[in-house]
């Protein structure tokens, strides 16, 4: 983990803030957005620090990060790159 995330995070938990960090852990195919090894902090207020791609499954780790803080639980979720019909994707899956 970089320096930077490193300090993003202490910076919060030293304002009080709560937040938490989703990793990449797994990219099953080269068009997923990101590789295994990206990584975002969410923070309490929902703001976040990084990327794990984007899009209406980023929105998903955003939600699902903010539900962790709250119950104090980690989580592990699939999400697929394939698409509905007429959608642009990239295709694979990831797991954060």
């Amino acid at each position: 983990m970089n320096e930077d995330f490193i300090n993003h995070a202490r910076l919060a938990i030293k304002a009080g803030r709560r937040c938490a960090f989703a990793t990449v852990v797994e990219s099953t195919v080269k068009g997923t957005p990101r590789k295994a090894g990206a990584k975002m902090i969410v923070f309490d207020d929902g703001s976040t620090h990084g990327t794990i791609g984007g899009g209406r499954n980023e929105k998903d780790v955003i939600a699902r990060c903010l539900e962790a803080i709250t119950q104090n639980e980690t989580r592990l979720m699939t999400y697929d790159y394939f698409g509905r019909k007429g959608e642009s994707v990239c295709g694979g899956q990831i797991r954060v």
